[in-house]
């Protein structure tokens, strides 16, 4: 039984490995082949390719079997996924001894104690002994390092350190095309670990014994230069940066909608990669996050860590693995702020020795999430309209001490609009400083207020009540430019108007519909990156596959209706869809009869007639009487 489980753990072991040992071309097996010639030396080339990224694009690994034979075809269909950057060390730990007693004949390796007690290899089945060196046949070793790679990390780091203990051999770290050699070796047996590998590789190859020479998979000859195959797993580690506004129950998203003064959470999501070994732990860790202008940290960032994708995306701190408050700056990372709020600004988080402790391996796999908040400053520095306020992150990774690492971009954008409004009067003999409007936002219940004059405003705040309200009066033109307004629904109302107009009848009801995008992060490349900057050309040059940089697409540009009827937005600057374009026309108001005026002139005009015509009967009287006397 434990033979036939040795068996398999044996396959497995090879499987994972994915060791292929292909011979130089033979072209004729001449006798002495089948002999090892003693005087030879001999070669170990390894080919590293990015298996993961090769099935991805459809190519059919089944094919590609442990013949022993050199496959042409297997080199042509991966040529283009070589590894750069992967480093082996390899430690010769026996002869080639071939034992022969009582018509017992078979090849073995001898062993050392420290080894021996590695791979688990029990004293009893060695199958001779010479001081403290140990036997054992090629079956029993395999069996061996399959019992220590059944705990993955640890065994991995257990062969590591070995070979290097004891005085192991780096090969050079393998160039654009994956591959590395060792030449002029020894004859004998050697185990070859992996001992440094670029970003991208999370799961080292399993440490595994080559033999020098080695016999073809038919068993006619032995030959020296060996060529293996060894498989690596790649994954890259994500990047999100999403934003969630001041708004009841908003979540976090590409983009948000807000107003001058408002506070908002900004979260950066990543995936960690995973660890397998130590040569696959995280050496660098680094997010460079940066802000618009106008927009400025409060320098408040702190580390959370999920285990679901849900919980990290959702940042429900209430299911949170782990947590690095501001406590921990310092200790387990470090940031640092630069710049302004009328510049930009950046935040860069480093992580410490300490922290990368943390994360390898615990943390393998997990959701690192950067919590923030930051202001929405009032000011010209915010731009209005579908261009946004673009705010990005960079990551930069390593695995190793080399100097290949790779980058991974995104981004995130808060969008503004405002209101261009045109005051007239009738008559256009109205005075433009007596006019006031106030604006409440109706989705929200509250008004606003603002900074500015002279026809120019930032929104600034909010306010509970109407006395509290900013109070919006138009330039010496009429003109009124309100800016920083997120997109919902406002009511503007006339509280004011110039003597002797009418104010408006009715509220103006406003609606603006955001701008929106959609923004995919950049992919990471293949294999390490010397130069990020000039990635893309690097990869053209190589005939890699080039990197897939941050996808935006606008959907749909910002839109409006005023009153429910389709309002134009006009661009600010290169900025589309920025200003709410308004006409706000005030009548005249009814002449009154002025108090004092007509009804005085026509008691006066009464009066007097009334009195001539007292008069005018007192004459027509009089002369009448003394005509009676006649």
């Amino acid at each position: 039984m434990k033979k036939f489980k040795s068996v398999i753990k044996k396959i497995e072991t090879l499987l994972c490995a994915g060791i292929m040992c292909i011979s130089t071309a033979v072209t004729a097996f001449a006798a002495e082949n089948d002999m090892i010639d003693s005087t030879q030396k001999g070669s170990v080339t390894v080919h590293k390719y990015d298996m993961t990224a090769a099935k991805n694009d459809g190519v059919d690994l089944e094919v590609f079997n442990a013949t022993g034979e050199k496959d042409d075809a297997a080199q042509a269909a991966l040529s283009k996924y070589g590894i750069k950057g992967v480093e082996f060390t390899y430690l010769k730990v026996s002869d080639i001894v071939t034992y022969s007693e009582s018509g017992d004949i078979r090849v073995i390796y001898g062993i050392e104690p420290e080894l021996r007690q590695m791979l688990n290899l029990e004293a009893s089945d060695a199958v001779k002994t010479v001081s403290d060196t140990y036997f054992y046949s090629m079956q029993e070793l395999n069996d061996g390092i399959s019992e220590l790679l059944m705990d993955s990390t640890d065994g991995r780091n257990a062969m590591e350190s070995y070979v290097k203990s004891h005085g192991g051999t780096a090969m050079p770290l393998t160039d654009e095309n994956g591959l590395s050699a060792a030449d002029h070796l020894e004859l004998g047996l050697y185990l070859m670990v992996e001992t440094k590998v670029p970003e991208n590789v999370f799961l080292t190859c399993d440490p595994f014994f080559v033999s020098v020479p080695s016999t073809d998979h038919t068993g006619d000859y032995w030959f020296y230069n060996i060529d293996v195959y060894p498989k690596n797993q790649t994954i890259n580690p994500t990047l999100d940066k999403k934003v969630k506004s001041d708004e009841p129950d908003a979540g976090y998203e590409d983009t948000a909608m807000v107003s001058g003064g408002e506070t908002v959470d900004y979260i950066v999501v990543s995936k960690l990669p995973r660890v397998s070994s130590k040569a696959s732990y995280l050496s660098v860790y680094t997010l460079t996050d940066s802000l618009a202008k106008g927009i400025e940290y409060q320098r408040d960032t702190e580390v959370y860590f999920y285990t679901s994708k849900a919980d990290a995306y959702n940042h429900n701190t209430s299911n949170a693995a782990g947590h690095w408050t501001a406590a921990d700056a310092d200790v387990k990372y470090t940031v640092a702020y630069t710049g302004s709020r009328e510049a930009g600004s950046q935040m860069v988080l480093s992580m410490t020795e300490a922290g990368l402790e943390d994360i390898n391996p615990v943390r393998s796999e997990q959701y690192m999430v950067v919590a923030y908040t930051a202001d929405i400053h009032s000011g010209a520095d915010i731009v209005t309209g579908d261009a946004g306020n673009t705010n990005h992150v960079k990551l930069e990774w390593r695995r190793t001490s080399t100097d290949y690492f790779d980058v991974l971009m995104d981004q995130c954008e808060v969008y503004t609009y405002g209101y261009d409004l045109t005051k007239q009067f009738s008559n256009n003999r109205g005075d433009f400083s007596k006019v006031q409007f106030v604006l409440k936002n109706e989705t929200d219940g509250h008004y606003l207020t603002a900074v500015g004059s002279d026809g120019l405003y930032y929104v600034n705040g909010k306010s509970d009540t109407e006395d509290g309200a900013a109070k919006f009066t138009p330039d010496s033109n009429g003109k009124l430019i309100i800016r920083e307004i997120e997109a919902d629904t406002y009511i503007f109302t006339e509280v004011h108007t110039s003597a002797g107009f009418s104010l408006l009848k009715d509220d103006i009801r406003i609606s603006i519909t955001g701008t929106n995008k959609t923004i995919i992060p950049s992919e990471a490349s293949i294999t390490g990156t010397p130069d990020f900057d000039n990635a893309a050309d690097y990869y053209a040059a190589e005939g890699k596959k080039v990197r897939k940089f941050v996808e935006v697409t606008e959907n749909a540009g910002a839109s409006a209706k005023v009153d429910e009827k389709d309002a134009a937005m006009t661009a600010d600057g290169t900025s589309g869809n920025a200003l709410v374009q308004m006409h706000v026309l005030n009548s005249e108001a009814p002449i009154l009869p002025k108090t004092g005026g007509t009804g005085l002139y026509a008691v006066t005009i009464i009066g007097i007639l009334t009195f001539a015509a007292g008069i005018l009967m007192t004459i027509r009287s009089r002369k009448g009487g003394k005509n009676g006397n006649k």
